[in-house]
């Protein structure tokens, strides 16, 4: 399992406004080093489809980290569409707001692609096979005694 990323890796991206990696550009774009207005959301989405079409190579982890920034920067560009004029300071709020969204999001996706490498390093480790480390629960503690038998009928009813 390759570790996790931050961002994407290996997509670079050409717009009017700006040309190189896309982390980068997602990194300019909540600083608002670069004008949100300018950046073609549907480019970015059609160079990133080439993308995975010449890399022959789907990441399912890589492709949801690029869903993620997408779908922030589609908010911050929604809520500067339907913000009113004169409304700057709420704009500049919800900008930080969507910075820090993206933040979290970021670490809450580390947090669960760690688990699951243990996880997986957990099943490598011991062959397929994870023993569960509480004891059984009360009720599977005392089997029912073979000596009992159960007439036909009581089985048909309790399925």
């Amino acid at each position: 399992m390759r570790p996790a990323q931050a961002y994407p890796t290996g997509l670079d991206v050409d717009l009017d406004v700006f040309s190189g990696p896309f982390d980068l550009l997602v990194t300019l774009v909540l600083r608002e080093e670069i004008d949100l207005w300018e950046v073609s959301v549907a480019r970015l989405i059609g160079d990133y489809v080439v993308h995975l079409a010449d890399a022959g190579d789907f990441d399912l982890d890589t492709t949801s980290q690029f869903l993620v920034h997408v779908a922030t920067l589609l908010e911050m560009k929604s809520r500067l569409l339907l913000s009113l004029p004169g409304d700057d300071d709420v704009a500049e709020v919800e900008a930080e707001e969507a910075g820090e969204e993206l933040l979290a999001a970021l670490v809450r996706y580390t947090q669960f692609r760690r688990a699951a490498e243990a996880l997986a390093g957990l099943w490598t480790r011991h062959a397929g096979r994870i023993a569960r480390q509480a004891g059984l629960p009360a009720c599977y503690s005392c089997p029912p005694s073979p000596g009992r038998r159960m007439p036909p009928a009581a089985l048909a009813e309790a399925m």
